[in-house]
């Protein structure tokens, strides 16, 4: 509804680790509308500036400024929305302040060098482009609206928006071999307190990307073991697109006798068995590379021998005993 709270702000990383964790395989996420802007180290609720859809729900109504729009069948293209404009074919939108390329040509070359977020999409509108540039600080001061236009321009866009930027400026990423909270990476050196490197900033909404990916949820494990014995490494995998293959190396090595299984027996060990073990995985879409795991095949102790040889001796030393 216009002019009143949509939303509660959120910092881009904190909108990619509650995408996650709500089942959401979410690879990338950028900041989006502009809005009312009250505090921005902390979670307030928000009234967002422009058209705003998620997953085919209206979340803020168009005010002639331009949209990035994701329809239900999947197309995109960047339009001018109203309060108007009818959500019934339309998946997700966000918008910005204005147009940086119209129809491959840039927009108002005014405004003053600042961070800066731009949304572009490539004529035949099969690719959409995000884009960060960053400003206030010593190894960039920004860039102007029509810079905005000429870089989205340069990486293959026809059209441009250029979004909510400033303070607000966030790219970040998903790294699936981090662990915890740090698995959502800055791209870029945001400034959301206004001036201060390195502070983000609680926005009114964010874009994310996301996509069935391929990835390790269980590294193989390293281990010293006896020989004889037998030892199991496994590597579990969610997200596969068809169905997905394992290569196993040892010492970068392919072994081709290996299966093709989640799965590696040394059964029963041998030393020659000691190495760097890992496993490469492919899938219709990707190839990922577990992490390492170190096997040490070990001789048996000196002195060591089974309970029943043990036994045995002794009981040869008793029958010999009593012959004599």
């Amino acid at each position: 509804m216009e002019n009143s709270t949509e939303t509660l702000t959120q910092t881009t990383r904190d909108f990619m680790r509650v995408s996650r964790n709500g089942g959401i395989k979410m690879v990338v996420a950028i900041n989006a509308n502009a809005w009312n802007l009250s505090a921005w180290f902390m979670q307030t609720p928000a009234d967002l500036l422009g058209f705003a859809v998620s997953d085919g729900d209206l979340v803020s109504p168009g005010n002639n400024y331009p949209s990035l729009i994701e329809k239900t069948d999947g197309t995109v293209s960047i339009t001018p929305t109203t309060a108007s404009t009818p959500v019934d074919t339309i998946h997700t939108a966000v918008s910005g302040f204005g147009y940086c390329l119209t129809n491959g040509t840039l927009g108002d070359p005014g405004g003053d060098l600042a961070p800066r977020t731009g949304i572009g999409v490539s004529e035949d509108s099969r690719y959409v482009l995000l884009m960060v540039i960053d400003g206030r600080q010593t190894a960039s001061q920004g860039a102007t609206w029509s810079e905005v236009g000429a870089w989205l321009q340069h990486f293959g866009a026809y059209n441009g928006i250029n979004m909510d930027g400033g303070g607000s400026t966030t790219l970040a990423r998903w790294d699936p071999n981090a662990i915890g909270d740090a698995r959502a990476v800055l791209m870029n050196s945001p400034v959301g307190s206004g001036s201060g490197v390195g502070t983000e900033r609680w926005n009114g909404n964010n874009l994310g990307i996301f996509l069935n990916r391929l990835e390790i949820v269980q590294q193989p494990q390293g281990d010293t073991i006896e020989k004889g014995v037998c030892h199991r490494l496994t590597v579990e995998i969610e997200g596969a697109t068809g169905i997905p293959h394992f290569v196993w190396t040892k010492d970068n090595n392919v072994l081709t006798a290996a299966p093709d299984e989640p799965w590696l027996d040394l059964c029963p060990a041998t030393l020659d068995e000691s190495g760097v073990y890992a496993c490469r995985i492919t899938d219709d879409a990707f190839t990922v590379q577990s992490q390492t795991a170190t096997i040490q095949v070990t001789k048996l102790p000196l002195g060591w021998l089974p309970l029943s040889l043990v036994l045995l001796f002794v009981g040869a030393r008793v029958r010999a005993r009593s012959v004599s």
